[in-house]
């Protein structure tokens, strides 16, 4: 008994492979012919742990995978009639209520971790390529086991399995989406900008390249949550299903999609905003005005290295921390704000006779 209560499973499988398959002796049918309205009755203790704490949220979670494991041995019952009949082959019934509440409530937790992630960062090495901060990573983590939570839930019909699908990816979504806007809030920190000045930091690129580690991890979510084969499931449930007039599968797909696109358009908008802040805040002007003021008659060493420490240290910066696909991004916001303020500058150079700066 008491080895039912801990691994139910493991216990109800050794049953079925030792009667039936040694002895002859169909006990699994018998067995849950008596255990099917003991469960029923007392499935309606359930309404107590419907009440919105984690407690209740985390022993209702564990329940529902006890019922749903041993519901599919019930597959093991060779009387179809019999099984037909057993009430625990809709245990999901029973959970129904509350899945809404698993769901709220992880995301509200989701949101807790990331902030407090946040509150603790640090840098780290994650790959020989670019650098990250820890709360991008654990922000990864955190989605993960959401996903994780998503592959435990199986839910068996296809009607209400789409839309608890959706509900989990929009919950991911909106959680990665939390994460690049809580850490866009730190671009315009005084430690990243000096007098106004842009300062290339690595403070800076490992912001940049957070938002960019989210955003391809909402790129892989499909293969991580096997997707497609979620949706050959529901094309399978849709087959079975007569008169329907809408596809889930169809609805499925289209809605998830649409989920994940909208987030990676959100994200990549954080990122195009952080790097117009950059271009905004690189000021090349005052190094042309210097050369423009200049008495000498041509550029030389001592008006033109100002700019190219200026831009060397800048670019070396970037170029040493930012992942190769933000630091495109923001290599060509820089070119265009240098051909912006040349050309800006044009109408003001003074045309005087042996200039060598004046444009031809």
């Amino acid at each position: 008994c008491s080895l039912f209560v801990a691994q139910p499973c493991i216990s109800l499988s050794f049953n079925i492979s030792c009667f039936l398959y040694r002895v002859g002796v169909d006990y699994i049918t018998w067995y849950f012919r008596a255990l099917d309205p003991l469960l029923c009755s007392e499935a309606t203790w359930l309404e107590r742990y419907r009440a919105a704490d984690e407690e209740s949220h985390t022993v209702t979670f564990e329940l529902y995978l006890s019922m749903r494991d041993i519901a599919n041995l019930t597959e093991h019952v060779k009387d179809e009639t019999v099984r037909a009949e057993l009430k625990i082959r809709n245990y999901h019934l029973w959970f129904s209520p509350m899945v809404a509440n698993w769901i709220s409530r992880a995301q509200s937790l989701c949101r807790q971790y990331i902030d407090k992630a946040i509150q603790i960062d640090k840098v780290i090495q994650v790959t020989d390529e670019a650098t990250f901060s820890s709360s991008a990573v654990d922000t990864k983590g955190f989605l993960l086991q959401v996903g994780n939570f998503w592959k435990h839930l199986q839910w068996p019909r296809a009607a209400e399995s789409y839309s608890y699908t959706a509900a989990i990816v929009q919950h991911i979504c909106d959680c990665a989406v939390y994460y690049a806007g809580q850490v866009y809030t730190r671009v315009t920190n005084e430690d990243i900008y000096k007098d106004g000045q842009f300062h290339a930091s690595e403070k800076l690129c490992i912001i940049l390249n957070n938002m960019c580690h989210l955003q391809q991890a909402l790129e892989g979510l499909s293969e991580t949550l096997e997707l497609e084969k979620y949706y050959q499931w529901l094309e399978e449930q849709d087959a079975q299903t007569e008169n329907s007039s809408e596809k889930v599968a169809a609805i499925a797909r289209s809605l998830i999609s649409n989920l994940l696109k909208n987030a990676d358009e959100d994200i990549g908008n954080k990122i195009s905003l952080t790097v117009q802040n950059i271009s905004e805040k690189v000021n090349l002007e005052r190094f042309f005005q210097d050369m423009l003021r200049s008495d000498k008659d041509s550029v030389d060493e001592e008006t033109v290295v100002p700019l190219l420490d200026y831009l060397t240290h800048n670019l070396q910066t970037l170029g040493d921390f930012l992942l190769p696909q933000v630091l495109y991004r923001v290599l060509a916001n820089f070119w265009a704000t240098c051909v912006h303020t040349i050309a800006a500058c044009i109408p003001n150079i003074p045309k005087k006779p042996g200039n060598n700066y004046i444009p031809r």
